[in-house]
């Protein structure tokens, strides 16, 4: 899938191109009021939205690609995944999505997944 670069940043992280770009979410498709980093690489088989301002207990990474760390499945119905504050400051660095690259890209299943609101989905499918 080819991805269009217009108004994104690129970036290069363990030798793979990727894009990203801060947008503003639509309250009633995203349920955020907020801005959203959407991070892309170049071949369109990551692709991931972090949401700006979520507060730590469910701050979690929005997994519309087929690849993500090693976690089977991705690719179809978007998955959420709790995931590490990467914003510092009041804006978005490149370091900061290095940083979160760096992080769903890790070759760990170790990760707990969510429903859309943060909270943890237990094992049978139940939150």
């Amino acid at each position: 899938m080819a991805v269009s670069r217009k108004n994104k940043r690129p970036i290069r992280v363990g030798g793979q191109g990727y894009l990203w770009w801060v947008t503003s979410d639509d309250p009633l498709l995203s349920g955020s009021l907020c801005l959203s980093l959407a991070v892309v690489s170049e071949s369109g088989d990551f692709f991931i939205k972090y949401f700006l301002g979520q507060p730590e207990d469910v701050r979690h990474v929005e997994v519309m690609g087929r690849r993500f760390r090693s976690i089977a499945g991705c690719g179809g119905v978007h998955r959420r995944f709790l995931c590490p504050a990467i914003e510092n400051e009041a804006c978005i660095t490149p370091s900061d999505v290095a940083a979160l690259i760096a992080w769903a890209t890790l070759p760990s299943n170790d990760v707990v997944e969510v429903n859309y609101m943060g909270t943890p989905i237990a094992a049978n499918g139940e939150a």
